[in-house]
């Protein structure tokens, strides 16, 4: 909406080469949004970023060497673990938006670990609530069961940004409510789907694994939930990590997936993790033994 840019949507599993494939001779601005930089994707922003201008937006945890990089790059760097990744756009791009569109930086504080400042419940309180939970979860759920969908998701993108409501948008309604009876599956039969150890729930899943473990770490015997399911070319697994207690997660992610060969990151309290497919069973012992330690 703001830039009239190609949309590119890219995950944790395909950052890396969704880089390499940027043009950089016809590339003026690439925006990277809501995407934890990890150390193993400095190659890549290297050879982007020496001939692309680069504008980084995200509210994850950033390492002081990841920052380094980026101002090397003179990087443009709108960050803050305050506020929702959606909400730093908005405010970053205001001058070419329509204030209508603000309702889409709504939808994502409330569904991305929305924070509790004043100013953003200021902010979200300015819209009719029962409205915006409506078409926020229309969307959540919509956009996990299309998580092999690209290009239903790309539509999505196009539709909003056009201002229509998720309810509007053709597919939205069919593939919210197969997430939701999915999602409902897997919380009343927990026990037949879910795995134990010492500390952690783990469970394989399809769709997206970072909603499903919200929904599951509320019911599941243990409080650490890890939702995880095989990239498409069944090379490796994608994980996501919720708890109910106090740890550092995002620390932990990092630091067992790179025990085994992955990586890992996030938030305190939500992380993921990307692993060679033979070494899900050992990063499981590891992550239930690195809990046992805190």
């Amino acid at each position: 909406m703001a830039r009239n840019a190609e949309v590119i949507l890219a995950d944790y599993s395909t950052l890396n080469s969704d880089l390499d494939k940027i043009d950089r001779n016809n590339t003026d601005q690439l925006y990277l949004c809501d995407m934890s930089m990890g150390d193993h994707l400095i190659p890549s922003l290297n050879r982007v970023g020496r001939e692309t201008a680069l504008v980084y937006i995200d509210h994850h945890p950033m390492k002081d060497s990841m920052r380094y990089i980026l101002e090397d790059l003179n990087c443009t760097i709108v960050h803050s673990t305050e506020k929702c990744a959606g909400i730093l756009t908005l405010q970053h791009l205001k001058e070419y938006l329509p204030e209508s569109c603000a309702i889409l930086a709504a939808y994502a504080s409330v569904s991305d670990y929305p924070h509790s400042s004043p100013e953003i419940s200021k902010f979200v309180a300015s819209f009719d609530t029962t409205l915006l939970a409506f078409e926020t979860s229309l969307l959540y759920y919509s956009v996990a069961h299309a998580y092999n969908d690209n290009a239903f998701k790309l539509r999505l993108v196009d539709c909003l940004s056009k201002g229509q409501y998720p309810h509007q948008i053709e597919g939205v309604m069919d593939y919210a409510k197969k997430q939701v009876d999915y999602t409902l599956d897997l919380i009343n039969n927990a026990d037949s789907h879910i795995s134990y150890g010492k500390h952690i729930s783990h469970v394989e899943v399809n769709g997206s694994i970072a909603i499903l473990a919200n929904s599951l770490v509320q019911i599941a015997r243990n409080p650490t939930t890890i939702c995880y399911c095989k990239t498409a070319n069944g090379a490796r697994y994608s994980l996501s990590i919720r708890s109910r207690e106090r740890h550092n997660l995002g620390e932990m992610a990092d630091h067992v997936a790179r025990l085994v060969g992955g990586t890992g990151g996030g938030h305190p309290m939500a992380a993921g993790a990307q692993l060679p497919a033979g070494k899900l069973a050992l990063f499981l012992q590891y992550f239930d033994e690195e809990l046992d330690k805190a």
